[in-house]
């Protein structure tokens, strides 16, 4: 199998590409010469590269430090002159070198660069892809490809492929990309901060938003706090604090750590105890990625535009939030990215209500599992500054004044 044509000749999963190399894999731990394998890498066939991925690999998987940071550093400038996928499955093998102990900012920055080229790419190809008919409905399964709420024929894609290779090739091998770029960047959250700033980065990670595979894993890793500026109101309480939050994926996650850091605001409205000590560790990422454990959140919060002015609080049924699996209006669900909330004066502002709140049309207990999305990545909430009843005050102006001012 020529996993380097076309999508439909490649049988289209970059998963299965990944699996490929790691079926290949082998412990050999014969001294390597890194330049050979280089250049051997550099002049094989496509059919063949796999193969020498997976017998670099082999010798290097229980390697000390220094040999793995040689490697990677040796294989590095492969990433910008290949093609997607040759890069994809580079990267795939260098990334589990870090996950082996090399070091990862290398890799990291390194990767930024092809990283973007291809998600513009793939970006490129959803275009493309919008102009293709939906598949016939009597078509076998295997005859065609899932994008999104679509169904299009393979051979629909091939015929893209001809004229848009790279955009085409792209986009199936964000499934392999995705995963060097979470190892990396998990680990040297700078170069995520970097990364992000990139305008042609995120404005084809916009054009993917709604699409699922790497895409959706790469939007998330983006869309995760890192030093967003975090604003909380009180309304039962007439007070407001203000924090910063790194390495925060998710509601989720952001709740969990709330339930410790707003532990004496929480217990005076009548909500959640903290969570435990252990629970709060799988969430700080410093401790496992999972324990079989629960939170039961009685606490809630809203998006800014959820205030209903004459009332002084959130409402449900006020404002539409758009999380990774739906949409709603009552209070934010697990997971909801704090880092997509609308800003107000380069703030994400929220509110925090207990049950005992009045105007709560929905009240529920929500059950939030002891887990996190990225295992590498550390979260931490600053110190929160207290804003006082003045600042309550304050953002309550700002917020009424912004929810009555003329749309457009």
């Amino acid at each position: 199998m020529d996993l380097r044509t076309g999508p439909a000749r490649s049988g289209l999963s970059g998963e299965h590409r990944a699996l490929e190399i790691k079926k290949a894999l082998r412990s050999d731990r014969a001294m390597i010469d890194l330049l050979a394998v280089k250049q051997e890498l550099e002049a094989a066939p496509k059919g063949q590269r796999q193969a020498v991925l997976a017998r670099l690999y082999g010798a290097l998987n229980d390697a000390p430090k220094p040999e793995l940071d040689a490697a990677v550093a040796t294989f590095l400038p492969l990433l910008e002159v290949s093609s997607p996928n040759d890069c994809a499955d580079l990267a795939l093998v260098l990334g589990a070198l870090v996950e082996c102990g090399a070091e990862a900012e290398p890799l990291a920055r390194a990767f930024v660069a092809p990283l973007e080229r291809w998600v513009v790419a793939a970006a490129r190809f959803v275009e493309l892809a919008e102009e293709l008919d939906d598949a016939p409905q009597s078509m076998n399964r295997d005859e065609t490809v899932d994008l999104d709420d679509r169904v299009v024929a393979k051979q629909d894609l091939d015929d893209l492929y001809e004229d848009a290779p790279e955009a085409v090739a792209s986009w199936f091998a964000l499934e392999v990309l995705y995963r060097p770029a979470v190892a990396s960047m998990t680990r040297v959250p700078s170069v995520l901060v970097e990364a992000r700033r990139r305008q042609g980065l995120r404005e084809a990670l916009d054009t993917l938003r709604d699409l699922p595979g790497g895409s959706w894993w790469l939007r998330v890793l983006f869309d995760t706090c890192q030093g967003e500026r975090l604003v909380f109101l009180l309304p039962e309480r007439n007070e407001a604090f203000e924090l910063v939050a790194d390495g925060v994926v998710d509601v989720g996650q952001l709740t969990v750590l709330l339930s410790s850091v707003f532990a004496p605001q929480l217990a005076a409205i009548g909500a959640s105890r903290p969570a435990r000590d252990d629970v709060l560790g799988v969430m700080l990422g410093v401790g496992p990625q999972q324990l079989d454990e629960v939170y039961s959140s009685h606490f809630y919060l809203y998006p800014w535009r959820s205030l209903n002015p004459q009332l002084g609080v959130p409402e449900d049924d006020r404002h539409t939030w758009y999380a990774l699996t739906g949409s709603g209006t009552h209070s934010l669900p697990a997971d909801f990215q704090p880092a997509t909330s609308e800003p107000l004066d380069g703030a994400r502002v929220f509110f925090l209500v207990g049950p005992n709140l009045p105007s709560l049309r929905h009240r529920f207990v929500r059950e939030l599992g002891a887990s996190r999305m990225f295992d590498r990545l550390q979260a931490r909430l600053s110190e929160p500054l207290a804003l006082g009843e003045p600042g309550f005050s304050k953002w309550m102006t700002r917020i009424t004044a912004e929810l009555r001012a003329p749309s457009g």
